[in-house]
């Protein structure tokens, strides 16, 4: 009986505080909403886990999702120029480049420059942030993340 409870004890105290759990690092991933009027939102998401007593160990936890970017782009063809990308809790800025959804091959590529100086200054633009291929975990219909 004593050795029984010891062992409970020992196994619950593995499962609390456990082994480090998967990396912590966000994995960022595309997710695509599609639209009956032929429209396509991209959401550039991250997954992270989430320990329930700390944030790197233990097997008790969950999965936390954030949404980095994110367009609406019009039509169902494979390349989108000059898309309105926007920044979760950053800015608006004007961009120019491409927006890529290969759906086939489940990837989104985004390389975009948005601009960076002030409407007195001489115009210079910089690499978004956004930048990358991300692949594409997700299809659905869901609502449209707004603003778009």
């Amino acid at each position: 009986m004593k050795t029984t409870y010891s062992l409970l004890v020992i196994l619950c105290l593995v499962i609390l505080s456990g082994c480090q759990a998967q990396t912590n690092s966000p994995t960022k991933y595309a997710e695509l909403r599609l639209s009956k009027e032929s429209r396509i939102q991209v959401l550039i998401r991250s997954k992270k886990w989430e320990g329930l007593f700390n944030s790197h160990y233990g097997f008790a936890g969950y999965y936390s999702h954030s949404t980095f970017f994110w367009c609406t782009l019009e039509g169902t063809k494979t390349e989108h120029l000059n898309p309105n990308l926007i920044i979760n809790g950053g800015g608006r800025y004007k961009y120019r480049g491409t927006i890529k959804v290969d759906r086939k091959g489940k990837s989104v590529v985004i390389a975009l420059e948005r601009l960076a100086s002030k409407p007195e200054e001489p115009e210079r633009w910089e690499a978004s942030p956004a930048n990358g291929t991300y692949p594409i975990k997700e299809i659905n219909h869901e609502p449209f993340q707004t603003p778009e």
